[in-house]
């Protein structure tokens, strides 16, 4: 039996009708149109099912680096960058998210923990509630193995029409998220598909945005955001470079925000050196009001 098998791969393979399993351009996707001006042009996407390569979080070995456990972060990081998610009647293009690691404190304190059923090999998107005190709010994740991407910027639109929103931030507005899924509450457990681009699609790297930058993995560069868009400054201002980002162009004088930044840096960092500016020198200019 193998070897008829065998002879008829060659011979499929001979007449060019032979597929590789779980290629990309075997699974090739038809995005919507309204996302047609918003891609690169001529990019060609596919549906991304490929299973979490995760042994690096699950080694024995003592001699792991944190080089390891970054690698494979990225890679998996930089498949996902202008990725679309698809639902039934709408679609959502993320150009920027950021990557924590699950239930594994000793890599990343900063992460959330999750209850095992939530967990996939394959990447699966999601829209969650969340909430802390009195606030709740709704969070567009990408969850692949101990992986979770948490979406922070992006486009949203409907399938069969061109009304669409842009939106920025972790905590997705209503307006998005009845756009993305309806007004049906019961939509919240739906799982979307994660398309992305054949191709790698050029980004950058920061560190993640963060209520608390006290803790270990505070300073890890794992945010990631498309090239294209933070060239044309779609993208939220980061407490740690507060004065990079594009609202502040103008600002002749340090100010509380300016200070602020510069200390959290330092903490999310732990790194306190000579080449740091002296703080009272640095602000001795500072506005106050």
């Amino acid at each position: 039996m193998q070897g008829i098998k065998g002879d008829l791969k060659r011979r499929y393979i001979d007449m060019g009708l032979a597929h590789l399993r779980n290629h990309p351009m075997n699974t090739l996707y038809k995005l919507p149109p309204g996302i047609d001006y918003l891609i690169q042009k001529d990019s060609v996407y596919y549906h991304l099912q490929d299973e979490v390569k995760d042994e690096v979080l699950y080694s024995r070995q003592i001699n792991n680096q944190d080089s390891d456990i970054d690698n494979f972060i990225n890679e998996h990081a930089a498949k996902l960058v202008e990725c679309v998610l698809v639902s039934p009647e709408a679609w959502m293009m993320v150009t920027q998210l950021e990557a924590y690691v699950s239930n594994k404190p000793q890599t990343d304190d900063c992460a959330f923990k999750r209850r095992a059923e939530s967990f996939s090999i394959v990447p699966t998107a999601h829209i969650i509630d969340k909430n802390r005190f009195k606030a709740t709010w709704k969070d567009v994740v990408i969850r692949w193995g101990n992986l979770e991407f948490l979406v922070l910027a992006g486009f949203c639109g409907k399938r069969h029409s061109n009304m669409e929103k842009a939106f920025l931030g972790h905590s997705v507005s209503s307006e998005v998220t009845s756009l993305f899924i309806g007004d049906n509450s019961n939509n919240n457990n739906k799982i979307f598909d994660v398309i992305v681009p054949v191709e790698r699609v050029p980004y950058f790297q920061s560190t993640r945005y963060l209520r608390d930058y006290t803790k270990n993995a505070a300073s890890k560069q794992w945010s990631y955001i498309t090239k294209r868009f933070v060239r044309n400054n779609f993208e939220a201002s980061h407490c740690l470079s507060i004065d990079a980002h594009q609202s502040r162009a103008n600002k002749i004088y340090k100010d509380r925000a300016s200070l602020g930044s510069l200390v959290i840096g330092i903490v999310a960092r732990k790194v306190y050196t000579k080449v740091h500016p002296d703080l009272n020198r640095h602000f001795s200019k500072i506005e106050i009001f």
